[in-house]
């Protein structure tokens, strides 16, 4: 077996793979949490057997049965994602994604195809760094920590970013999505930054931009409602969601564009940051 560990905060997820091909490209998923030391008894684990057909995957009472190595490796993330963030309790953690502009945090948050992937994938392209395209974690003092691993982009949108889609990791020209690497560009962001403007975003075809101003009151109320299960409870993290509720600028938008989306919002960030100098 092949044995993989993963950790942000010290070692807690193993992953035993048979095929060492695999190994590899899960790995490379997960780039910036490979440990290599086995000083400790993992917290979590999962184990893989594959088959010319796919394979299998086991964590926890969970058994998933994949019928193509694409989705053998998407169901490995997924599971080795949930395994991470069940180990950063720590943390407030919002389903967002988000980019470093002039020093601080702009996140994007809503339910899966709102278009937080294709505003990070946009702020990415414009050489921002990224906190995170599904989850970002959230400091004791209200920082916004990028949970780094390989985003998963739509094939065509992809191809429209002009990426070397067969050149990405396990591609698979059946498939519809692709893995995408990050640090193609400018990469992650390494330290947690101020979070300077959250916006609750959806993605809706021939819609102009629109954007509009929440209080504080109904933007911490959406934020408790974005939260993982797996970090810090509605109750615990309030404290540091009021604080940021209080300091960044809490918007709705809605678009079509996402890359005119991404620089409205960058804009605003650059501003907020602006102003936080003057004081």
């Amino acid at each position: 077996m092949n044995k993989i560990r993963l950790g942000v905060d010290g070692p807690a997820v193993e992953i035993r793979i048979d095929d060492v091909g695999e190994a590899e490209r899960v790995a490379a998923l997960f780039p910036s949490y490979v440990i290599e030391e086995e000083s400790s008894e993992p917290l979590a684990l999962i184990s893989v057997l594959t088959d010319p057909g796919g394979g299998t995957v086991h964590h926890g009472d969970t058994t998933v049965c994949c019928e193509s190595s694409s989705d053998l490796i998407s169901t490995v993330e997924f599971e080795a994602t949930l395994a991470l963030l069940a180990h950063l309790p720590r943390y407030a953690q919002l389903h967002a994604s988000g980019a470093v502009v002039d020093g601080g945090a702009v996140l994007a948050l809503g339910p899966s195809g709102s278009g937080k992937s294709n505003l990070a994938m946009a702020w990415h392209r414009a050489g921002h760094r990224m906190l995170g395209d599904d989850a970002v974690l959230l400091t004791e003092d209200g920082g916004a920590r990028a949970f780094a691993r390989l985003m998963k982009l739509d094939l065509d949108r992809a191809r429209a970013y002009r990426i070397d889609v067969e050149r990405t990791l396990a591609f698979d020209p059946t498939a519809h999505e692709i893995w995408y690497d990050p640090c193609e560009g400018a990469g992650w962001a390494t330290e947690a930054r101020p979070v300077r403007v959250m916006a609750w975003v959806r993605r809706r075809p021939g819609s102009a931009l629109q954007v509009r101003r929440l209080d504080r009151a109904e933007g911490l109320n959406r934020m408790i409602g974005d939260l993982f299960e797996s970090g810090l409870t509605p109750a615990e993290a309030v404290p540091v969601l009021a604080q940021v509720a209080s300091e960044a600028e809490l918007l709705e938008v809605e678009f079509e564009d996402s890359a005119e989306a991404a620089a409205h919002l960058a804009g605003r960030a650059s501003a907020a940051a602006s102003g936080a100098e003057r004081c």
